[in-house]
């Protein structure tokens, strides 16, 4: 009885020890091929091997600087505003329209001036208006055409908003056009006076097409890849940032991910071991 007894313990006990054998061996196999070598790395700290790309990946850091340049080279976005050019004509001929009805008038010259100050949207100084309210028919026609001559194409310039070099740029060139007139002095002075008066931005930035098409430029980039078996960290060199966000896109840095790995692999090696023990 008493060998009886010994042999089904000792069948026990080796049962037991094939078990745990068994268990560790199958653990350790599924743990060596199922888990990546992973790394323990910090910013600036020494490599000491080479470490390649196990899979292809993109560099992310890489491809959003590149779209970043690309976004940047996107040039500011404009709309021109013709409307302005067509209100800067019209005060101009609403002006000489007042002016011209004034010859007319019996009034004496401060009533014309006082009229002309009313009816005109062109805010001109008392001295101006008097030297328009003065002027005949026929300096009135010569001094019109002009202006509305030179206005016409310092008007067709780009004059962009908060933008004081675009606007000097625009007086400037009626200046010059009025200075390289045959027109007296006070006429050209006149003529430069109003059309000065006249300059206004036309060109408005707009933020939605600038942004469109930066969206645009970013989408176009194509992503940098890094091929399977490429080195990412060099022996002997410093780890860099870059290098860290790739090696956590390949899942090759050490974190807690793979403890819930480890423990994965133990409860289903126990569980189909346990199952292999009770049912076969």
């Amino acid at each position: 009885m008493m060998k009886i007894i010994g042999r089904i313990e000792s069948n026990n006990l080796k049962k037991i020890v094939t078990f745990i054998l068994t268990f560790v061996f199958m653990s350790a196999i599924l743990m060596t091929s199922l888990v990546t070598k992973k790394y323990d790395l910090k910013v600036g700290e020494i490599a000491k091997s080479d470490i390649k790309a196990s899979k292809e990946v993109t560099d992310t850091l890489k491809t959003k600087e590149k779209q970043q340049q690309k976004e940047e080279s996107v040039p500011l976005q404009y709309n021109k505003n013709l409307e302005i050019k067509k209100e800067a004509l019209d005060q101009i001929d609403s002006l000489f329209f007042q002016a011209n009805k004034l010859l007319e008038s019996s009034s004496d010259e401060n009533a014309k001036i006082h009229a002309l100050r009313e009816n005109a949207q062109i805010n001109l100084s008392e001295e101006e208006l008097k030297v328009l309210v003065t002027l005949d028919k026929a300096q009135l026609k010569v001094l019109q055409e002009n202006l509305t001559s030179v206005m016409n194409k310092v008007l067709d310039m780009d004059i962009r908003e908060d933008n004081e070099e675009d606007i000097k740029k625009a007086q400037d060139a009626i200046a010059v056009k009025f200075n390289a007139s045959k027109l007296s002095r006070n006429l050209r002075d006149l003529g430069i006076r109003i059309g000065t008066l006249m300059i206004k931005p036309n060109f408005f930035y707009d933020e939605d097409k600038t942004n469109e098409l930066k969206i645009e430029a970013r989408k176009s980039v194509q992503p940098i890849i890094i091929k399977k078996g490429q080195i990412i960290v060099k022996e002997g060199e410093p780890v860099t940032e870059r290098d860290l966000i790739i090696l956590k896109d390949l899942g090759l840095l050490d974190n807690d991910d793979n403890k819930y790995i480890y423990l994965s692999i133990i409860a289903l090696v126990l569980l189909v071991m346990f199952l292999q023990w009770f049912y076969i």
